[in-house]
């Protein structure tokens, strides 16, 4: 299950929603699911999957008529209940927007972002079962990335964390991608992508690579076992360039989806090493939203890939 949920409604300002919708692969449809709580429509936020659970967290809420109250507060979709889907959960020590949020065992991280200003700060949580974290699950530091990134990309394997772009840096976009291991409580940089990459990206792991894409769906490969930096041609039956968008594999797989600055919503898939972009049904209610949250659920297995979707251009 593909899981889009918030932001804020182009064209109107300070108008946010608590929008959920969902993408069944099975039958390639979509479908208008429980929207969060009333009173919880926000933008900026970060998603991520853990156990049939769909995670929001913080972003930004309205506050006299502006976006521009910072959250802190975490929520959780139960994707098998029948009714109350949504609960709340410990909220987090810092306010964060612009970040990244994801799963690794059973601990949850929030990943740098923006509070007052960009942060490379990350805070995780031990998550051992709904009751205990609901109770007494405590938010604690965890080491800070390298660089001070908000807007940025992020995903996992295992139990490695993968960051990449972001602003600020003198060049406008963050070039270096950073590895974080669990095990090791470590930040490593492992490559710097060229020049030409220095614009909104998203990050996807499959088979022991790295894919970083750009909003204009271009492709460079990381190998991991490699350490070899590769960019690919990926020709799209429908090219465009994205404002709004995320990325991620399902099946061996690569899916992007978002929307331009015409509000039209864009949904393609390329299969390695195969990079050729292709059509897929597009959500059954148009994209008005920016700074949605995107999330894949897949059922009976571990979190995949979490993103948060937000991009100055």
């Amino acid at each position: 299950m593909l899981g889009i949920f918030g932001g804020a409604v182009k064209h109107r300002t300070a108008t946010l929603t608590n929008d959920f919708q969902r993408h069944d692969f099975s039958t390639d449809d979509w479908y208008q699911v429980d929207n969060l709580m009333e009173g919880n429509q926000r933008t900026r936020i970060a998603v991520t999957t853990f156990k049939n659970e769909m995670w929001v967290l913080g972003g930004c809420m309205e506050k006299a008529n502006r976006v521009s109250l910072y959250e802190s507060s975490v929520y959780v979709y139960h994707h098998l209940k029948s009714s109350d889907r949504w609960s709340p959960r410990r909220s987090m020590t810092r306010r964060r927007a612009d970040f990244c949020a994801a799963a690794v065992g059973d601990r949850l991280f929030a990943i740098g972002g923006e509070g007052t200003q960009s942060t490379s700060t990350v805070d995780t949580v031990v998550r051992k079962t709904v009751e205990e974290l609901k109770a007494s699950g405590v938010w604690r530091a965890a080491p800070a990335m390298s660089y001070a990134r908000s807007l940025f990309a992020c995903c996992v394997n295992n139990d490695k964390i993968y960051v990449t772009g972001g602003v600020p840096s003198e060049h406008g976009f963050h070039s270096a991608i950073e590895c974080y291991d669990t095990a090791t409580d470590r930040w490593t940089d492992l490559t710097y992508l060229p020049m030409c990459f220095r614009k909104p990206l998203r990050l996807a792991y499959e088979n022991n690579n790295l894919y970083v894409v750009g909003n204009d769906l271009s492709i460079v490969r990381y190998d991991l076992a490699e350490r070899l930096l590769t960019p690919q041609m990926a020709p799209s039956q429908d090219p465009c360039e994205l404002d709004f968008f995320a990325v991620f594999t399902l099946n061996g797989e690569l899916y992007v989806i978002g929307r331009t600055a015409t509000s039209t919503t864009k949904f393609q898939k390329c299969r390695p090493p195969d990079y050729t972009w292709m059509r897929q049904p597009p959500p059954l209610i148009p994209w008005e939203s920016d700074y949605m949250g995107i999330a894949l659920i897949k059922l009976r297995t571990l979190f995949r890939q979490s993103v948060h979707v937000k991009w100055i251009v």
